[in-house]
């Protein structure tokens, strides 16, 4: 048979998942989001030129259609460039200096 569940151990779950729901972040962890979201804005009309003529060029020498050249380079080369760059760009700025350095 299925029994009552008490007040006092629902409202234990309920203060437990409330604790939980919000991780917090430090502050080094908001600046390194805040660089690479800067760094992605940036770089991206970049990349995305160099996707279109990529698959131009793709679309020429290969007797695929252009959007299917177009999504696999979407796909290959411009999403991981743009995070891997960005992610990259983002740690060199926010590395923190060394003990030894003069800063």
């Amino acid at each position: 048979m299925i029994q009552k569940v008490s007040p006092t151990f629902s409202s234990l779950i309920t203060n437990q998942n409330k604790k939980n729901s919000k991780p917090q972040m430090t502050s080094s962890q908001k600046s390194y989001m805040d660089s690479f979201v800067k760094n992605a804005k940036d770089t991206a009309p970049i990349l995305l030129g160099l996707t279109a003529l990529w698959s131009v060029l793709d679309y020429g020498n290969q007797k695929i259609t252009m959007p299917q050249s177009l999504m696999k380079n979407l796909a290959f080369f411009f999403a991981p460039v743009l995070i891997v760059s960005s992610a990259i760009i983002a740690g060199i700025e926010n590395k923190k200096p060394s003990k030894n350095s003069k800063e």
